[in-house]
């Protein structure tokens, strides 16, 4: 848990944009980090006011994980076309994205066309499987 009285603002990006379609998910993100939380579902034709520092995502995890049918890249929930253009339209700094354990295997095909499209971006990619209990 982060205590957020404690963040030295200075520290915090200058810009930062913050989007979630779920609207208890929005109100808990401004209420317990700094910030104001817009809900909204991102397309592909979001417009960014600035440029902003950092891009911090969650895509929906139901395209690639083993609780569902694994359709990956060919779901429709597939949200990483429009992480991916959030991208390049805003420019950031710093990308930090998390999703499912199987995009490293049964999906490890599309998670390297994703890492290869942030190095054409000019990113430098590092992952890991972080277990959380």
């Amino acid at each position: 848990m982060i205590n957020v009285e404690k963040i030295n603002k200075d520290l915090l990006p200058k810009s930062h944009l913050n989007y979630q379609m779920d609207s208890f998910a929005a109100k808990t993100y401004t209420q317990n980090l700094i910030g104001n939380c817009i809900e909204k579902k991102l397309d592909t034709n979001i417009d960014f006011i600035d440029d902003n520092d950092i891009i911090i995502g969650g895509t929906p995890c139901q395209p690639f994980s083993v609780g569902g049918h694994q359709k990956g890249q060919k779901d429709d929930r597939n949200g990483f076309p429009i992480f991916l253009n959030a991208i390049k339209k805003a420019n950031p700094k710093i990308v930090l994205f998390e999703n499912v354990r199987s995009m490293l295997y049964a999906n490890k095909g599309y998670l390297d066309y994703l890492i290869e499209e942030l190095i054409e971006l000019g990113y430098i990619v590092e992952y890991q499987l972080l277990l959380c209990w």
